[in-house]
């Protein structure tokens, strides 16, 4: 696929005033200021993580970030170049043994400003244990996704990575527990779902071993990075709805015909790229064969293409 969103930004400024402005917002530890080629992407954000003891002073998502919502927007933006990114910076403490933990406040509290900034899709590569929060605030995460699948918001939410197969209702990941998100699980180089998502109910598999990463800071003649895990194929799925909607927008020309995308058709289009099994969209039918969009027209016909062919699968 970095070929065809290589062809996408090329050709964007030819067909700026058909394409629509998708909003995608990466609730994960903020983002690293340094890496230029995604600042063109920012259109805003804000953090709910504070500095210890002052719950007024706000550190800032673009300020010293953990690194892990970096890589995830680059994934995103790697697949979807013109993806309009809102960076929302969970709040963090410490657990046992000193090991990091998002505060699950936050996580409803950065879901109702994703929600409220109007944003198309959600992107969350992380996951709270049940057994962290309090009833009242169970219920509180759970309308909040609620409230954001309502208003149309697609989310992408990361399965565990240790195999979580429990069933206990106090030993239950989030928000992948709830029903309104996707579920992405990792799918391994050759198609397969990753051994180490276990046997949990997810609702599709993604890319996310060992794939290949480089600073975008870094020149080619460095060696590539190799990443695996769920919360990385939680931003393919993202990178790849965003695209998907780019296109269909693009190819719908005047505004009043720009599709509107819930989590129910963006479910049909994934599943309208499964093939050999349905959990496992494959990208080659619409993002393939790029050496032949060698011109404008022909880039046009594939979004229009693609715009058809996903109509005509959600109506089937």
């Amino acid at each position: 696929m970095d070929q065809f969103a290589l062809i996408v930004k090329n050709y964007h400024r030819h067909l700026e005033k058909y394409a629509p402005t998708v909003k995608v917002a990466i609730i994960d530890d903020g983002i690293d200021p340094l890496q230029r080629n995604l600042q063109e992407n920012i259109d805003g954000g804000t953090s709910f993580h504070h500095r210890p003891g002052r719950p007024d002073r706000p550190i800032d998502y673009w300020s010293a970030p953990g690194g892990h919502g970096t890589e995830m927007a680059k994934l995103i933006c790697r697949i979807c170049p013109k993806a309009r990114l809102y960076i929302i910076r969970l709040g963090e403490g410490h657990g046992e043994k000193g090991v990091r933990q998002i505060k699950p406040e936050t996580a409803v509290k950065a879901i109702k400003w994703a929600t409220n900034a109007g944003v198309h899709i959600i992107s969350m590569s992380w996951s709270i244990n049940q057994s962290k929060m309090s009833g009242d605030l169970y219920n509180d995460f759970q309308s909040c996704i609620r409230a954001a699948y309502d208003k149309g918001i697609t989310m992408f939410c990361a399965a565990s990575d240790y195999g979580n197969t429990s069933v206990s209702l106090d030993n239950n990941d989030l928000p992948a527990a709830f029903s309104d998100p996707l579920r992405i699980g990792a799918a391994t180089i050759d198609g397969a779902k990753w051994s180490r998502t276990g046997a949990q109910k997810l609702d599709y598999y993604l890319p996310g071993e060992n794939l290949p990463l480089r600073d975008q800071m870094q020149s080619p003649q460095f060696p590539l990075q190799s990443l695996s895990g769920s919360s990385l194929a939680t931003a393919v799925a993202a990178g790849l709805a965003a695209l998907l909607q780019y296109c269909m927008g693009t190819a719908a020309r005047q505004p009043e015909n720009k599709p509107v995308f819930r989590t129910d058709d963006m479910r049909h289009a994934f599943t309208g790229l499964s093939k050999k099994d349905p959990e496992i969209p494959e990208v080659h039918k619409y993002f393939g064969d790029t050496q032949s969009l060698d011109t404008l027209k022909k880039v046009e016909d594939r979004y229009a293409w693609i715009a058809a062919d996903l109509r005509r699968s959600h109506r089937q």
